[in-house]
């Protein structure tokens, strides 16, 4: 998909990923100042693996360079088990075929 110019192409690139994706939850497209990106984002990136009861469970490296999956992969094996973990890459593959 090319860059949008316009927020109306903006919305339209969402609306195809949504349906692409057979997403289900609420979808955001932020303004084309991406206003909400520049007050919330973090810097550096970083992955985290949170708990149900908010606690980081994981904290990865400062990113991109540190971002490191299979520790992250790992820490969501201890928290939802190794069975569940593979039924959710194995969807998560499916989404990205579809894109």
């Amino acid at each position: 998909m090319k860059n949008p110019t316009t927020f109306v192409e903006r919305r339209e690139i969402a609306d195809t990923c949504v349906k692409k994706l057979n997403l289900s939850i609420t979808t955001l497209v932020d303004n084309m100042d991406n206003e909400v990106d520049q007050m919330y984002a973090g810097y550096p990136d970083r992955i985290y693996v949170i708990d149900v009861n908010g606690r980081v469970e994981y904290q990865g490296e400062r990113g991109p360079w540190g971002f490191r999956p299979e520790e992250m992969e790992k820490a969501l094996e201890g928290l939802v088990g190794e069975n569940i973990l593979s039924k959710w890459k194995a969807t998560w593959r499916g989404w990205l075929e579809r894109m």
